[in-house]
């Protein structure tokens, strides 16, 4: 779906960078690739009592510095249910 959904452009990025260094590279993407008719988002979920592994974190950061896709982090919370 990526490839019907992505710009040919971001394609063509994400291509190289995965090519840099395949290995590396292949882990810590978001849990989630959201997209409507004319926007998408890549989301990473984490409870409440989770965190980000050393994987995420370096993706977060590539995707800063070289990705550039639109990302956003969501929290997770319990309902608190007192009886």
């Amino acid at each position: 779906k990526l490839v019907e959904v992505l710009p040919a452009d971001v394609i063509r990025r994400v291509l190289r960078y995965l090519s840099g260094s395949y290995w590396q590279r292949y882990l810590g993407w978001p849990d989630l690739f959201l997209f409507n008719s004319d926007s998408y988002l890549f989301v990473e979920v984490k409870g409440s009592g989770d965190k980000l592994s050393e994987d995420q974190k370096r993706w977060i950061q590539d995707n800063t510095e070289t990705l550039k896709l639109p990302f956003k982090l969501v929290k997770i919370h319990r309902e608190y249910d007192p009886g």
